[in-house]
């Protein structure tokens, strides 16, 4: 949260906050974002499934689902 109040809007992809809340374990937030960056067609959505800050992320079920959506092979 104090991340977001010391930028202005549209400053960082919604990716560099998924990222964020990744390391600090908060999946919810990260997914939501995620699908976010998806369904907007960001164009750093290329790079999630090497990021390794989403690492993390891997073994949540909502991971297998992401990459699906995203036309991914499965890992």
């Amino acid at each position: 949260e104090e991340f977001k109040a010391t930028t202005g809007p549209n400053r960082f992809s919604e990716i560099v906050l998924a990222q964020i809340y990744s390391a600090l374990g908060e999946k919810d937030q990260a997914f939501r974002l995620l699908k976010k960056v998806i369904e907007e067609r960001d164009q750093v959505s290329i790079f999630i499934k090497i990021d390794p800050s989403l690492d993390s992320l891997h073994t949540d079920p909502r991971w297998i689902d992401l990459l699906r959506r995203m036309k991914f092979p499965p890992e």
